[in-house]
């Protein structure tokens, strides 16, 4: 029998896709191969494999009643484990940035990796965006209880709202979430508000733009639209007001902003659309 290992890091709310690929597997088989390592735990006799990567595929195939494919790596420690775990989620379907920040934190607390400098030099990342994520680690759970999707949260905004709740202004930033979830208050904005938190003031002098514990628009402004995939993962988020409309992908999905490719099409399709309005 198998399980997952200690360091599973996809929770089941990044795993809407699990039926799907259930389906997939009774219909098709298993493409994929989930990477395991023998285990020996007393407290666990028959458990004999520990899923590395491939947790989603190994539910999927439970509920498809059908065995697991695995490629068995006896020889991989904890390190090398880890690394390929990351690896095949970002190549697979990205965990969100705050989940990501999470399994970093926690690779450090709990002694997987001695230092940051080693966690990075591992993961590929400078030390400068692993501090990134390490803040935004750090964002108070009363505060993540509070978001309306902390897995939309890109990793600049999380960590510069941690870093504010790290110099006493945790009630504020609470006040100021439905504002900067619905794109009013981001990048520069929430940047300039770091360097100078007395600028709450200017923001919390009026009631919030969106309510937090209800979608009905204020005045001019739209309710968010969130756009998923037919395997329901988060794609994209539309805010609309009177001023701007801002569209915010999700998880590593915002890569494409930097995709020439991606962007000529999305050009073109914006053009086609001016066309017939004229």
């Amino acid at each position: 029998m198998c399980a997952p290992w200690r360091w599973a890091d996809r929770p089941d709310s990044e795993a809407p896709h699990t039926d799907e690929l259930a389906r997939s597997i009774e219909r098709d088989g298993q493409v994929a191969p989930a990477i395991v390592r023998p285990v020996r735990d007393p407290n666990r006799p028959e458990i004999r494999y520990e899923i590395i990567a491939g947790c989603v595929r190994w539910r999927a195939a439970l509920r498809a009643r059908q065995s697991l494919l695995v490629d068995i790596r006896p020889d991989l420690s904890d390190q090398a484990a880890f690394a390929i775990m990351v690896v095949e989620n970002d190549l697979r379907r990205g965990l969100s940035d705050y989940t990501q920040s999470k399994r970093y934190q926690r690779a450090l607390e709990e002694g997987l990796f001695a230092s940051k400098g080693e966690l990075a030099a591992a993961m590929g990342l400078s030390n400068t965006h692993l501090s990134k994520y390490l803040g935004f680690a750090k964002l108070p759970e009363a505060v993540v209880a509070a978001c309306r999707d902390i897995a939309a949260l890109p990793l600049t905004t999380g960590y510069l709202l941690a870093s504010l709740c790290g110099k006493g202004f945790q009630e504020q930033v609470a006040a100021l979430l439905p504002r900067v979830e619905a794109g009013e208050i981001v990048g520069r904005l929430l940047e300039q508000l770091a360097a100078d938190p007395k600028q709450f003031r200017r923001y919390l002098s009026r009631p919030p733009a969106a309510a937090t514990d209800t979608d009905t628009p204020s005045a001019g402004r739209s309710p968010p639209r969130r756009f998923v995939s037919s395997s329901g993962q988060a794609l994209f988020t539309v805010n609309l007001s009177q001023r701007h409309a801002v569209v915010s992908f999700a998880g590593r999905l915002r890569a494409l902003l930097g995709d020439e490719r991606f962007l000529n099409q999305l050009q073109a399709l914006v053009e086609q659309a001016e066309v017939r309005q004229d």
